[in-house]
């Protein structure tokens, strides 16, 4: 009678091991696949809390690896970049399984201003997928541009040009960069000499009119009081005359540098569109 209550127990208590080993396993399933659909509903935030509860709770799954890499791309998706970078830094393993995160860390370095540092890891770090490649080429040409490294960048068209020789637009938007750089330069300034004269290859049209007219005007009041030998106010009106002409090659030139920065912005918008 001893012996046969003794195995009664033994099997109720492997049969309470075993469903409670199944339940846990139920709880497993059922707990992922709510984090899968909170992910691929794109609900991040809440898709990053379950999938760190399920890898708290199960190490040891076969998820695991999926899961560490679906949060740090939920919290590249918010926008969290500081976490992305923390999460890769404390683990490093989900690189060699998944080699997209070398992009999402190196555009989260970028995207917190560590742009130095996001040149350096992309240059450091050679990369077999070739879609991963040409991320990291345009990420590194919007890293130059953002650091206002615009010929940097430029240059990139013909060091790395096979990620880049599809792109007719970029091709183009530097081609644009190229005209109003040299516009910019001597061929302004040089016309400037006659008042006004620089802003008309720039198209600045009104400035031009503006600019002749007041110079000239000044500089004619002032010949007009010297030759009647009032010399004070002839100076008056000759420094004003020298003044504005000056100030019109300063004009000029913020003029240009602000269209520059305009292609130079079109140029970032773009890029920051085209890559993931």
């Amino acid at each position: 009678m001893l012996i046969k209550c003794f195995l009664s127990a033994v099997i109720a208590v492997v049969l309470l091991a075993l469903s409670l080993l199944h339940a846990v396993d139920i709880d497993y399933a059922a707990s992922q696949t709510f984090a899968d659909s909170l992910y691929y509903s794109n609900d991040f935030l809440s898709a990053v809390l379950e999938y760190k509860r399920v890898n708290f709770m199960s190490p040891g799954n076969a998820q695991y690896g999926e899961n560490k890499f679906r949060i740090i791309q939920s919290l590249y998706y918010l926008g969290n970049y500081q976490s992305v970078i923390n999460e890769l830094d404390i683990d490093n393993h989900v690189f060699s399984s998944h080699p997209n995160t070398a992009y999402l860390y190196a555009k989260s370095l970028s995207s917190i201003g560590l742009i130095d540092v996001s040149n350096q890891y992309i240059k450091q770090n050679p990369y077999e997928d070739s879609t991963l490649t040409q991320n990291m080429h345009y990420l590194l040409m919007l890293n130059y541009l953002k650091q206002d490294s615009v010929e940097l960048a430029k240059s990139m068209l013909d060091h790395d040009r096979v990620f880049f020789e599809d792109d007719k637009y970029l091709s183009m938007q530097f081609l644009e960069y190229e005209k109003r750089l040299s516009k910019s330069g001597v061929v302004s300034n040089v016309m400037n000499i006659v008042p006004g004269m620089g802003y008309l290859p720039v198209k600045n049209y009104q400035n031009a009119l503006s600019t002749f007219l007041t110079t000239s005007f000044m500089y004619l009041i002032a010949g007009e009081l010297y030759k009647e030998d009032l010399e004070f106010a002839g100076t008056f009106f000759l420094s004003a005359g020298v003044i504005f002409h000056i100030g019109s090659f300063v004009g000029i030139n913020r003029f240009n540098e602000r269209i520059k920065s305009r292609y130079r912005d079109d140029l970032i918008r773009y890029i920051e569109h085209r890559i993931p």
